[in-house]
């Protein structure tokens, strides 16, 4: 279920609707002030935005970087977890890694240690994001609020604020079933400071501390180093929760029947072709984005029945109207409707954008693009540069999306292609691989979006198929993480339906002793 939080740097003071827009102050320092104080207008505020370092634009990926494990260099744990790192690097000499056969998330600080997926560094008003090919995501608040004992999550709880163009962040409330190092669960004590700083057009330098009273004996620092690759774009890099990992367009099914996730290459590359006049183009600088309406959520799905119970018309071909008639039966009869997403599998496009316990979304806008940031980390990329679809694209759950402004910059029409086979049309109802969505964004009333969807597939739909949804905007909530991965127990293997296994684990409450 969503996990949506309000904001509330003091818990006995609510931020003022204004303070979660774009009229948030980007770039505090530390201070003992609980609610910013927003600047007299928004052009002023993204004009500071624009002072940030320029970190936005292209793909980072990581150095090389070797494990903790194929190392010896020392780690000052204490002596349980050392011995448990002196065996992991037996193993890793001998070629056997820690895998994750689950696909939980990787959760801090391993989130910053991937060597597959590209990196991305998103602005907005009052936070910086990081997000990977992975779907993982990590939110860092820069709007001077302060922790207020946050539930642990699998990234923590990020604050951070600008000193001198370097990005100073402090995380806490981390699961303690998240590894700090491969195979090395956590405590649920661990704190990470950083300072991220640019030390050339293309390099950025992470310095990380990491801090347990329970694992570590003192503190331990390292270093992560990023290249920038302008001309490139992140694309879909996943590992699937049934066991198998997709990287760019091959699925591993074999790796369900292994004990370790398969290894997992650097995806299929992507070259950014943005149009000749882009920077022209609406939101095509930070100056231009602030025109732009005001969009940042979060924004939540307006619950309607879905297409299959409310018996809207659906223009099947008659090869899919019999699969139709029974998903209807089904739907109506409340039977489960088997499919991939009890694998934890993305729900793509178009269902991401109108499935009610997905859709709690940021819109977050930078130069030459929007980006949809919904809690389950599924993040959508709209290129807005005046850039085509390339000729020869990878197929992915959510597809590549391209977008332009009409009417002064306050409607925006998406076009959005390349979408996998293995995506539903409708729930239940697979694509053919011929999936094409068009969208239309327009914002209908104050805190109100609507989006007008066509979709259409030769195989599947005899004629496209249109449908109107819309969302509701609240400016005091933040979006959260919900990651299907964690403890998920409602597959049954056998079947590949829903179990519903309620008991606990014995390994994890133990039956009382005999009386």
């Amino acid at each position: 279920w969503p996990q949506v939080h309000e904001v509330t740097p003091d818990k006995d003071k609510k931020l003022s609707p204004l303070s979660a827009t774009v009229f948030a102050v980007p770039i505090l320092p530390p201070s003992d002030a609980n609610v910013a104080k927003p600047p007299a207008n928004a052009a002023a505020i993204f004009g500071d935005i624009a002072k940030l370092p320029d970190w936005t634009q292209g793909a980072w990926l990581l150095d090389a970087t070797p494990s903790v494990l194929k190392t010896d260099v020392p780690v000052p744990l204490k002596a349980e977890h050392a011995t448990k790192l002196a065996n992991l690097r037996k193993a890793a000499k001998a070629g056997r890694m820690p895998g994750n056969p689950a696909c939980s998330p990787l959760g801090m600080p391993q989130f910053l240690s991937q060597t597959g997926p590209y990196y991305e560094f998103l602005y907005a008003p009052g936070r910086v994001m990081m997000s990977a090919g992975n779907h993982e995501k990590r939110i860092i608040y820069t709007d001077n609020r302060k922790p207020n004992d946050p539930d642990p999550l699998f990234d923590g709880t990020s604050i951070g604020h600008w000193d001198k163009g370097d990005l100073v962040i402090q995380t806490e409330a981390i699961l303690d079933d998240v590894q700090t190092f491969p195979g090395i669960d956590g405590t649920g004590a661990l704190q990470i400071s950083e300072r991220i700083h640019q030390s050339g057009p293309d390099t950025l330098i992470d310095d990380i501390t990491l801090t347990d009273p329970q694992m570590f004996s003192a503190p331990y620092s390292y270093r992560l180093t990023y290249t920038r690759h302008r001309d490139l774009d992140v694309i879909e890099n996943l590992c699937l929760s049934n066991g198998s990992a997709y990287t760019g367009n091959k699925i591993d099914a074999n790796a369900a029947k292994t004990k370790e996730t398969p290894s997992n290459p650097n995806p299929a590359k992507e070259i950014a072709k943005p149009a000749p006049d882009a920077a022209t183009l609406p939101g095509g600088t930070w100056d231009a984005v602030a025109k732009l309406p005001d969009w940042f959520g979060p924004w939540s799905y307006d619950n309607r029945p879905n297409a299959l119970a409310n018996g809207e018309p659906i223009p099947t071909t008659p090869k899919y109207t019999a699969q139709l008639v029974s998903l209807r039966a089904q739907a109506k009869s409340n039977t489960d409707i088997r499919t991939e997403t009890y694998h934890c599998h993305p729900r793509g496009m178009p269902q991401m954008m109108s499935a009610a316990t997905d859709s709690v979304f940021n819109f977050v806008f930078v130069p030459g693009r929007m980006e949809v940031v919904p809690e389950n980390s599924q993040i959508r990329r709209v290129y807005t540069d005046g850039r085509e679809h390339p000729d020869h694209l990878v197929p992915s759950f959510n597809g590549h999306s391209i977008g332009h402004w009409e009417q002064d910059g306050t409607i925006l029409f998406v076009d959005t292609t390349a979408i996998k086979s293995e995506v539903q049309l409708l729930y239940g109802l697979n694509s053919s691989g011929a999936l094409h969505v068009t969208e239309k964004f327009s914002q209908i009333q104050p805190n109100k979006l609507q989006i007008v969807t066509t979709i259409a597939d030769p195989a599947v739909l005899a004629t496209p198929y249109t449908y109107t949804r819309t969302y509701t905007q609240h400016r005091d909530w933040d979006v959260s993480e919900k990651y299907c991965a964690q403890n998920n127990r409602d597959v049954d293997a056998s079947t590949g339906g829903q179990s519903f296994n309620l008991n606990p684990p014995p390994a994890q409450f133990p039956a009382p002793p005999a009386k």
